[in-house]
């Protein structure tokens, strides 16, 4: 195990305006002066009702008052700390992952599945930060000039609303088939737990190196989904106009195909609890103990 610091360096806090969280803020900070030492602090807040585009940014210098920034240059950061639910903790990172930093997720939210941690357990234990570990976790990218990653998964669909779409799947240049449906979703291992898996896709344990190839209501009884060894490339080409979600944003794309390699950086996730992912699996699911 990595003993937890970020003594000298700015935490990034990402969290959803809600009081609750606010207010846990403060006891956050006298844990994380008693262990790591003082340092800065900005706070990543956004709107419940527009999560991702009422973005504000808060700025603290070793004080429980913030002072609301605008346009900050996030980067050299030492780590991120996400407070909420699997929503705030892939926003995190994405702060996390174009910094190069380490991320921690605190849930406290209904049902997630991406952070065994949780707020009340930092609040509440005393040597949490000589306990850390850390792991890596699969990023899938798509092949272009953009810089585009997904931590989730990525998901295309019609470009007209409720249309159905053809599709092309080649798996390393060979043809896996020609399909026809609703769209399809390419997820990461992390990602499985999400519309992966609501789409009938399998778990997948988030510390494995694959992607899920998961049709959306596909017109061929046949179908099920793929898993794809991370050393792989995927290529999806669709016949119709599409639109490209990654971690359930669309983003701007103006090729006709779709290329997906595992990302050339992991992830990097830092843990203190004691519950495994298959813990989580039997509460969340309510699998028999």
């Amino acid at each position: 195990m990595r003993k937890f610091t970020v003594t000298g360096e700015t935490v990034l806090f990402v969290l959803k305006s809600h009081s609750v969280y606010i207010d846990n803020i403060n006891k956050i900070h006298e844990l994380m002066y008693k262990y790591c030492g003082k340092g800065d602090f900005i706070l990543v807040s956004c709107n419940d009702n527009d999560w991702w585009n009422n973005t504000k940014y808060y700025y603290s210098d070793n004080s429980d008052k913030y002072v609301e920034i605008n346009n900050p240059t996030l980067e050299n950061f030492g780590i991120v700390i996400t407070i909420g639910g699997d929503g705030t903790f892939l926003k995190g990172s994405k702060y996390a992952y174009k910094n190069k930093s380490d991320i921690l997720g605190l849930f406290s939210g209904t049902l997630g599945f991406l952070s065994e941690n949780t707020l009340d357990d930092l609040l509440k234990t005393s040597d949490i930060m000589d306990r850390v570990e850390t792991t890596s976790k699969f990023v899938l990218k798509i092949d272009s000039d953009d810089e585009y990653y997904a931590f989730n998964d990525i998901v295309i669909k019609n470009k007209l609303n409720n249309h159905m779409i053809e599709f092309i799947i080649n798996i390393n240049g060979r043809s896996m088939g020609k399909f026809r449906g609703d769209g399809v979703i390419v997820s990461t291992p992390m990602g499985s737990t999400a519309y992966n898996l609501s789409m009938g896709g399998p778990i997948v344990d988030p510390d494995s190196r694959c992607s899920i190839i998961n049709c959306i209501g596909l017109h061929n009884l046949t179908n099920r989904p793929v898993i794809i060894p991370n050393s792989k490339k995927i290529e999806i080409i669709p016949i119709q106009e599409f639109d490209i979600f990654i971690d359930g944003i669309r983003v701007p794309y103006n090729k006709s195909e779709i290329v997906l390699l595992e990302a050339d950086e992991p992830l990097i996730v830092k843990s203190f609890s004691d519950k495994t992912f298959y813990d989580i699996l039997k509460e969340k699911l309510r699998w028999t103990k």
